[in-house]
């Protein structure tokens, strides 16, 4: 998915950290919205993909997960220690991602938009991006 080097040279791209903390207030979010989005997950040399709108979001326990019909896609906050907007290059044009690492520098998931996505939810998807807290530290 992402490699270690890859991770090293995050801070001289075009990307900005985030606060980690703002994961399940950003699902949460997705899902109010109706904005639909794609969840990228890595595991065992593959990478599972899911595209569309979450119908709910679950927060009653240590994870946070929302629900796409018969798919669901859980996160442990704690679990993340950093998170990362890079851009890149879609159908669309320059697509932002958010990718979310573990503590062992390792990407877990990328959010983003995939495909050919209409013009008003590529400029919300932006714009959520765009107000996401960046970390300070």
């Amino acid at each position: 998915f992402r490699s270690q080097a890859r991770y090293q040279v995050l801070p001289f791209q075009d990307t900005r950290r985030i606060v980690p903390s703002v994961v399940p207030h950003l699902l949460a979010y997705l899902v109010s919205e109706g904005l639909p989005f794609t969840v990228a997950v890595r595991g065992g040399g593959c990478v599972q993909l899911h595209r569309g709108r979450a119908a709910m979001a679950d927060g009653a326990n240590q994870h946070f997960a929302v629900i796409f019909g018969a798919a669901r896609y859980a996160v442990d906050p704690v679990q993340l220690s950093e998170c990362w907007v890079t851009r890149a290059h879609g159908i669309s044009g320059p697509t932002s991602a958010i990718e979310l690492y573990d503590h062992s520098r390792h990407c877990v998931t990328v959010l983003t938009q995939t495909g050919a996505v209409c013009e008003h939810v590529r400029k919300a998807w932006e714009a959520m991006v765009a107000s996401l807290p960046i970390c300070e530290d």
